[in-house]
């Protein structure tokens, strides 16, 4: 019988082979193909021996050797003829080639083909790979059975998987006996070897860690940027899990040597890849109601990819991801940011950019020029014009002094004068900022444990805000509103909590502009208050030592939190994480200080706004004058210079400070009722009459209490000139009621209360204090309007 089985695997085998690689998958094919298995199990390795030695006289033995593994790798991934619930039929052919066919080809590879004169890396090569496939084949995988099917597979036939990468192993470390040859596989065989690891079988995946760890100590620099990458595409399509972190730690770290620093810092990197990697798998794969961790995700690799091993290629797909999330949110700004981060990377030059999921090939000068446009485009709907200028500026030099297009120059040029064009439009809509916190190790790697400044529309409120956390993790508890962490010793380490506070961006416009020669629009400036801002504070009041009943003022103290964030907003997505965090405690001066400023700050804006465009609607200017003009109202000022300044020893710098911003204050609202009293309509002209008298009272008040404050009454200054501006003669009336245009009427009629029973319900407008509406009601009464009964008629 031996003699027969001889003669036919002599003779047979290789025409036997020869045939089914040139039939299709057919019936006969898969015949064909049972029957070499089959003369597989009859050969032992002197029979294999002498089949290999008879190629080898014909001159067929590599080209033989190699259709064989061919064959078995088809075999292996697509080419059986077994269903797949013939469990038993496919452990025995699975049985033929780890047993039979994997050793003799693994004899005849390291007898015949691993010398320099004759090494073969593409037959070496096949091999591994059709180890590869045998190990990852799905009817191996016990752990994805059930239990009873599990159990009786590894009693008959134990893990065939794990004595396949111990033949891996054993061929691997045959190479390194001969030099170098090794190095011919690195990098092409490190994301297969890599996918082998990732399977949940430890001895199987020690097996293969320390393949990959003669890898690395054979070409460290290669290997590590290779593994990143790999490490990437395989989580990503669902491979590995966190328990081959601890392996991938615990191996390596026992195979270094004390002097090898580089390698400490790469374990540590790659353990804190797959957290990364892991929670950006977890988060996209639950669905899009989750799409604000999701960009958190995506910034924490592009963190990684940017600033701890680089990555050039995985860095700008992640930045393609985040753009698109970006866009999906309708968060432009961000959008526009994102992708101006590979636009930045690119250059005017003609190299060849490859294609890739979002980009055509391309020239590189080509492929910056779309996304500089398209970042345009992004800007321009997020309103961050100014964002949008220098792109244009840039784009505009590029067509003028190296690609000669005077067409796409002249077209940039005008798209740069209507983006200037529109930064000048009023109302702008202002983002809000929140300090968000999240607790729990239940939460997701990217936000667990951390703080962010989130960006919130010009609509959202903390209510929104936090409904939508709340959409994301619905059992996630909200903690009391505060800045300060809570004591993690008091939280359930497994649930989740969140804080959130409004906070305030800090900008200094003199840096922005140091070399304005006049006041800067505030349409341009406030901009700046809102936009690439990186500071944020949080102000928390407190009375110390304890609260002063006759006057608070004298001791509130404020504990003020300054926070940086990693980078400035808005940025490359809604969130930005905070980097640090300091406090300061705001004597009760300082506070009155800051108080007044702002005020001065708050009047000085109005009045420009007004001084810029005196067509608009008067009610932001009329609602700053009576909070500022009026004594009563204006309380603050007066409380300030009572607690402060009217004790005889109040003379160092911070009082005498407070002292100067109080009469700037008395001067900024004096030049805006200077203003009023000049594009004042006639149906406000009594409430300017009051506003001036208001005015002068205020004045006469801090006179009184610091006799050392230098005041300019406006009493000498428009006695002459009030007869005539508050003169409400009916001639005068009249002609304000005809020019009065019914675009005006309407104007009034938006900003006004609604509509009553009564002909003077529209009078006073709503934006007069209930303080002056009596006073000016009254003045209607005894001395009506003509324009009041046109417009109540309207």
């Amino acid at each position: 019988m031996a003699v027969e089985i001889e003669l036919v695997v002599l003779n047979l085998t290789r025409v036997l082979s020869e045939v089914i690689i040139s039939l299709d998958t057919t019936d006969v094919s898969r015949l064909l193909m049972e029957c070499l298995i089959t003369m597989f199990s009859m050969t032992d390795i002197t029979l294999f021996n002498k089949l290999i030695e008879q190629q080898r006289v014909e001159g067929n033995e590599k080209m033989f050797l190699r259709d064989i593994l061919k064959l078995l790798t088809d075999l292996i991934t697509t080419g059986s003829y077994i269903p797949d619930d013939w469990v038993e039929m496919l452990m025995v052919n699975n049985s033929v080639i780890l047993l039979q066919a994997t050793p003799h080809l693994s004899q005849a590879l390291a007898s015949n083909f691993i010398e320099d004169s004759c090494f073969d890396e593409c037959l070496w090569s096949d091999f591994f790979m059709m180890c590869v496939k045998f190990i990852t084949q799905p009817s191996l995988q016990l752990e994805k059975f059930s239990e009873r099917k599990e159990t009786r597979i590894r009693e008959k036939h134990q893990d065939m998987r794990v004595e396949m990468a111990r033949q891996l192993q054993l061929m691997w470390a045959t190479l390194d006996e001969f030099g170098t040859n090794q190095q011919a596989f690195i990098p092409s065989m490190i994301g297969p070897f890599l996918e082998v690891a990732l399977l949940p079988e430890a001895e199987l995946r020690t097996t293969l860690l320390e393949v990959l760890n003669d890898m690395l100590t054979c070409n460290f620099s290669e290997v590590q940027g290779e593994i990143i990458d790999q490490l990437d595409e395989l989580y990503n399509d669902g491979k590995g899990d966190s328990s081959f972190k601890s392996a991938f730690v615990k191996l390596m770290t026992s195979k270094l040597s004390s002097d090898h620093t580089d390698m400490t810092h790469y374990i540590d990197s790659v353990s804190s890849l797959i957290d990364r990697l892991l929670d950006y798998r977890d988060v996209s794969s639950s669905g899009s109601e989750n799409v604000n961790t999701l960009m958190l995700a995506t910034i924490n690799l592009l963190d990684f990819y940017q600033n701890v091993i680089k990555r050039e290629r995985l860095y700008s797909q992640y930045v393609y991801r985040l753009k698109d999330l970006n866009v999906d949110e309708r968060r432009y700004t961000e959008a526009g940011f994102s992708l101006l981060l590979n636009a930045s990377a690119l250059s005017w030059t003609d190299q060849h950019q490859l294609a890739n999921d979002w980009c055509d090939a391309e020239k590189e000068w080509e492929r910056k020029e779309r996304h500089y446009n398209e970042v345009i485009k992004f800007f321009d709907q997020g309103q961050t014009w100014e964002d949008a200028v220098p792109l244009c500026k840039e784009l505009a030099n590029f067509y003028e002094s190296k690609l000669f297009d005077y067409v796409q120059l002249a077209n940039t040029l005008n798209k740069q004068a209507e983006l200037v064009k529109k930064v000048l439009v009023p109302n702008r809509c202002v983002a809000k900022y929140y300090r968000v916190a999240f607790f729990g190790n239940s939460f997701p790697y990217c936000m667990r444990n951390k703080s962010f400044v989130y960006k919130g529309d010009a609509f959202s409120n903390p209510s929104s805000v936090i409904d939508m956390l709340k959409t994301e993790y619905p059992n996630a508890e909200q903690l009391n509103e505060s800045i300060e962490p809570p004591n993690l010793a008091e939280l359930n380490p497994n649930k989740q909590y969140f804080q959130i506070v409004i906070i305030e961006p800090l900008s200094d416009t003199e840096e922005i502009f140091p070399d304005s020669l006049k006041v800067v629009d505030y349409k341009i400036s406030s901009f700046y208050k809102w936009n690439r801002v990186q500071r944020f504070t949080y102000d928390k009041p407190y009375h110390y030592p304890k609260k002063d009943k006759e006057n608070e003022h004298r001791s509130l103290h404020t504990k003020r939190y300054l926070m940086w964030t990693k980078l400035p907003m808005p940025g490359i997505s809604a969130w930005c994480e905070l980097q640090e965090t300091k406090t300061t405690t705001i004597t009760p001066i300082e506070v009155a200080l800051e108080g007044v400023k702002k005020k001065n700050s708050d009047i000085k804006n109005v009045t420009q706004k007004y001084r810029d465009d005196r067509t608009l609607d008067q009610g932001d200017l009329s609602r700053v004058l009576q909070g500022s003009a009026d004594a009563k109202v204006s309380g603050g000022i007066i409380i300030y210079q009572k607690t402060f300044l009217c004790d005889d020893s109040a003379n160092d710098a911070q009082t005498e400070e407070l002292r100067q911003l109080i009469l700037e204050h008395l001067r900024v609202v004096r030049d805006g009722l200077h203003l009023f009293r000049e594009i004042v309509t006639t149906d406000l002209r009594p409430l300017c009459k009051l506003l001036f008298e208001e005015y002068n009272k205020l004045q006469d008040l801090i006179k009184k209490q610091d006799p050392r404050m230098e005041l300019i009454s406006l009493k000498s200054m428009e006695s002459a000139s009030a007869l005539s501006v508050f003169d409400m003669r009916s001639s005068e009336s009249n002609r304000a009621s005809s020019d009065y245009s019914s675009s005006d009427i309407e104007s009034h009629k938006e900003c006004s209360t609604p509509k009553r029973k009564s002909a003077s319900v529209n009078y006073p407008p709503s934006y007069v204090s209930s303080r002056f509406r009596d006073v000016l009601r009254s003045s209607e009464e005894t001395s009506p309007n003509p324009l009041r009964k046109q417009m109540a008629n309207y």
